[in-house]
């Protein structure tokens, strides 16, 4: 009895914690929430109290899953490809995590965290994107399905990008190396996919993400379908950044120790979890870099979309910011990296597609114009469509107005 009070007072602490209203001055409440977290997920691992809540979490995943299922099968996109293209088509969309634009020497940082990128032929990046959300189970949704800040709810009532290219007749693969709860938004979005593979252990381990580089190939490798669509969702430079990389890529020193938690003391923690961090674009860099290569090698019309989810704090201001997920978002947590690369093949198919996204490359963007981009960018059209949301084509409204969704429900106007 001792022990379902201890988890229920748990559960409810947390519910305050995320329904709290986040400030600058919220320091306490993230180390609690984060501490909390830690401590449910030990009692997962527990018995009996971890069967009950691991048979909680199934049997709400089961009813999640059926009523989106239902919800999939009435509301079709009706997408099909504008052509007959007969030849082999792969498109790749990296969900990136934690990543923000101002580490990344491709935008100008001042350490070369992007040797391999920095190389690439055919990779447009593109200058002033931004978040529409502060946490990866709303952002993500933001980024593939046609999810905003103004309807965020609508996550739960509709298909994704994953959907719309079955429908046009695409093999569809999700390969992911983060671990989702049963209950997750992510988990109801998998279960659409032709084909499904987690890599993931647990954040607080080390957890690389190479490891994905193989499945990628076997995917690539595939004979069954000329036309592929693959999701790749990165743990990326996810908090402890020291256990997102091996050894080799510990190129910048002192780093943070795996005893040391965040904390409000930016004169002794800013140098090492910066250097922790760096570390892991580094490595995020040469993962990037074997998918492309990889990509290159099929000599197939093909492109590599890339987002990062969020940025991240690293006692950048005075207020000694940490993470992500301030009310009032810094531009470390907004400003997130956008790059695709187009294979040869995909240029000489798509030369106006190529020419319009260098001619927007620096125009205002938000992550929730990646679902419009993507489908645009694969010749996939619908009856619903929106171009004017998509970079990719020359309706595209470049003074478009950006809005981020908060923790509170709340929503803020951007520009």
């Amino acid at each position: 009895m001792l022990g379902f009070i201890i988890l229920n007072s748990t559960i409810f602490i947390r519910e305050f914690i995320i329904a709290h209203k986040r400030n600058k001055q919220d320091v306490f409440i993230e180390k609690l929430d984060s501490a909390l977290f830690t401590y449910t997920q030990k009692l997962e691992n527990t018995y009996p109290l971890g069967f009950f809540i691991k048979l909680k979490s199934v049997v709400t995943s089961v009813d999640q899953i059926t009523e989106y299922n239902n919800i999939v099968v009435k509301n079709k996109f009706n997408s099909a490809k504008k052509d007959t293209l007969k030849d082999d088509e792969i498109y790749v969309l990296v969900l990136g995590e934690s990543a923000r634009k101002h580490n990344f020497s491709l935008y100008g940082y001042h350490r070369n965290t992007n040797p391999l990128l920095a190389r690439q032929k055919n990779l447009i990046k593109f200058d002033d994107v931004k978040t529409s959300a502060g946490f990866t189970h709303l952002s993500v949704p933001m980024i593939l399905s046609r999810t905003t800040p103004q309807n965020n709810t609508q996550k739960f009532s509709e298909p994704t990008l994953v959907n719309a290219f079955k429908e046009a007749s695409f093999k569809t693969y999700w390969l992911s190396n983060q671990d989702y709860k049963s209950s997750s938004i992510f988990k109801l979005y998998a279960q659409q996919v032709d084909y499904y593979k987690n890599t993931a252990v647990s954040i607080d381990v080390p957890t690389y993400d190479e490891i994905l580089a193989k499945e990628f190939t076997t995917v690539l490798n595939d004979t069954t379908s000329k036309k592929k669509f693959i999701i790749l969702h990165l743990i990326g430079n996810h908090y402890r950044y020291n256990l997102r990389y091996p050894k080799a890529f510990q190129k910048f020193n002192p780093i943070t120790s795996n005893k040391v938690l965040f904390s409000n003391n930016e004169k002794n923690l800013k140098e090492p979890f910066t250097n922790s961090y760096d570390n892991s674009i580094l490595y995020t860099d040469y993962v990037l870099n074997l998918f492309i290569d990889a990509l290159k090698k099929t000599k197939k019309i093909s492109y590599l979309f890339y987002i990062s989810d969020h940025g991240e704090n690293l006692y950048d201001t005075n207020e000694h910011l940490f993470l992500h997920g301030q009310l009032n978002p810094t531009k470390y947590e907004l400003n997130i990296p956008l790059f695709i690369w187009l294979s040869k093949q995909y240029q000489e198919e798509y030369p106006i597609k190529t020419t319009i996204l260098k001619e927007n490359k620096s125009k205002k963007i938000a992550s929730t114009n990646s679902f419009h981009t993507i489908l645009d960018l694969s010749n996939i059209t619908y009856p619903t469509e929106k171009l004017f949301k998509s970079f990719a084509n020359k309706k595209f409204d470049s003074l478009q107005k950006r809005y981020f969704y908060r923790i509170d429900k709340t929503i803020l106007k951007l520009d």
